[in-house]
C-alpha cells in the first residue's frame, strides 16, 4: 500500500511474495534429503510408540508412586552408571531391574571412574541396554 511504503514497510503483497520465493528455494535444496528424513523420523516415532507405550494414565500413576515398582530415573552420568549395571544384572539374571544396594529412585550414587567414561561409549551402551529390555519412559 501507498502508506506502506510512505512510513518504510514493505508492502503485505511484496511481503507475502517474498516468503512465497524463501520456500521455493528451501523446498529445492532440501527436497530429496527431506523426504528421506521424513522417512526416518516417521520410522522412528513409529518403533518409539510401538516399544515405549505410555499413556497420560501411566505416566499419572509412575508420576504420583502408586505403581508397583519405583521408576528408575537417569539424570546425570552417576545415575546413568548406576542403571547401566542394574540393566545388566537384569539381563544376566532375568530378574526385575531394582536398584543396588537398596537404593531409592532418583538417589544419587557416586561413580568409580566417571571422569574417563567417554559420552559416546555411554550413549551407545544405553542405545543397546534399551535394544535388549523393556523400559518404561515418561517424557
Amino acid at each position: 500500500s501507498h502508506n506502506a511504503i510512505r512510513f518504510g514497510r514493505m508492502p503485505q503483497a511484496e511481503k507475502l511474495k517474498l516468503k512465497a520465493e524463501r520456500k521455493v528455494v528451501e523446498k529445492e535444496v532440501a527436497g530429496p534429503m527431506l523426504a528421506d528424513h521424513k522417512i526416518l523420523v516417521r520410522e522412528i516415532h513409529g518403533a518409539y510408540m510401538k516399544n515405549f507405550s505410555m499413556n497420560k494414565a501411566k505416566a499419572r500413576l509412575i508420576l504420583t508412586g502408586k505403581t508397583s515398582k519405583q521408576p528408575f530415573i537417569i539424570h546425570d552420568m552417576e545415575t546413568f552408571q548406576l542403571a547401566e549395571k542394574t540393566l545388566a544384572a537384569h539381563m544376566v539374571n532375568g530378574d526385575n531391574p531394582e536398584p543396588e544396594s537398596g537404593l531409592q529412585a532418583g538417589e544419587l550414587v557416586p561413580a568409580v571412574g566417571c571422569g574417563e567414561l567417554q559420552q559416546r561409549e555411554a550413549e551407545a551402551r544405553l542405545f543397546h541396554c534399551c535394544q535388549s529390555t523393556s523400559v518404561e519412559t515418561v517424557t
